[in-house]
């Protein structure tokens, strides 16, 4: 396993090999994307949702011999889980300036390679209702103070759109965190491909995790590779520009799964009109539809598949910020087939 201390530099710029695809992507606002779920998919969401909350597990990060996945559930460990356990090849902890934490895993038995970031881990729900600021939790994650979009040209790739609307932008904050740990990723995965040519890939994240897990799942995808994308509660990442690419990726360079859950705050910032430019999100999101639902134990009867994602007002974005903060004080953001992060959180 990695080193638990490791400190990764900004990346350069560079070419991963290019696994041709003969078919390319379209990307429109009117695009054709899932309406229905199956109980496989369902399945899948609530596996991803595991390692998502393994994410926030200390023992992964601090542990010197390599790790099993514990979701540190009070049950013990996930339920879809398996023997053997899948295994833990490296960790990224507190890289670079914005301390992205996350690890990379082996689940022989699936043949799948699963990178997983963790969320934000100073406890904000705690803090929601003192910093909410014109719609805005102005200290939702470290990297949101300044809210800044910065234009990321070399994400939407002018092959698959030549027409960009508004240069990409993308949450400055979120774009460095994948930033400072892309080139260790590349390298790993690199590796992994060549032991492992038949697996496939997932990147999933919770909260702050999903949306670094959408912007490195995009990242690969522009090299040719077949990522599938699981998030959980995540906000929104910059310009409808990188909301329809990542919408237009699939399901060629893999698959999308966006799940939210009833009026959780986190998914409706930044909001629409913040600052003064509109935020959106990809599609489809997976909402759960009800305040009840026992998360647990979530059936296809409790999520609706919304395909609208250009500033939609369905699903979750059907919520006022503020009035979903005194509804629930953040608590629903933890909740995620069971509770997310279901491990103590390390303070940054």
């Amino acid at each position: 396993m990695g080193n638990a201390n490791r400190q990764v530099p900004t990346p350069r710029t560079r070419n991963l090999p290019f696994r041709p695809i003969a078919e390319t992507f379209k990307l429109t606002s009117d695009r054709s994307v899932p309406t229905t779920l199956t109980q496989e998919e369902l399945n899948n969401m609530r596996l991803f949702a595991h390692y998502s909350g393994a994410a926030y597990c200390d023992s992964i990060y601090v542990d010197k011999e390599d790790f099993n996945i514990d979701c540190g559930r009070a049950e013990g460990k996930c339920p879809l889980e398996h023997d053997p356990e899948p295994e833990v090849i490296d960790i990224m902890y507190h890289a670079g300036q914005d301390a992205g934490t996350g690890y990379i895993a082996r689940d022989a038995p699936n043949k799948m390679i699963i990178v997983a970031f963790q969320g934000t881990a100073d406890g904000i729900t705690s803090k929601m209702r003192d910093r909410a600021i014109d719609g805005l939790i102005s200290n939702q994650f470290e990297a949101d103070m300044k809210i800044i979009r910065r234009p990321s040209l070399d994400t939407c790739l002018t092959m698959y759109m030549p027409e960009r609307k508004n240069k990409c932008e993308i949450h400055a904050g979120f774009w460095n965190s994948w930033a400072q740990m892309a080139d260790f990723v590349e390298k790993a995965l690199l590796q992994l491909r060549g032991e492992h040519p038949d697996y496939k890939y997932v990147f999933t994240g919770h909260s702050l995790g999903g949306a670094i897990a959408a912007l490195g799942a995009t990242h690969f995808r522009n090299q040719g590779w077949a990522i599938d994308l699981y998030t959980y509660g995540q906000p929104r990442l910059g310009s409808s520009d990188i909301s329809m690419y990542i919408t237009g990726q699939a399901p060629v360079f893999g698959k999308n799964y966006r799940v939210t859950n009833w009026d959780d705050v986190i998914p409706q910032l930044p909001t629409h009109k913040w600052p003064r430019r509109k935020w959106t999100h990809f599609a489809p999101e997976y909402w759960i539809n009800s305040p009840t639902v026992d998360d647990y134990n979530v059936t296809l009867a409790d999520i609706t598949v919304i395909p609208d994602f250009l500033y939609s007002d369905k699903g979750n974005s059907q919520f006022h910020v503020l009035e979903s903060i005194d509804r629930n004080k953040g608590k629903i953001h933890q909740h995620y087939f069971g509770e997310i992060a279901g491990c103590p959180r390390e303070s940054k």
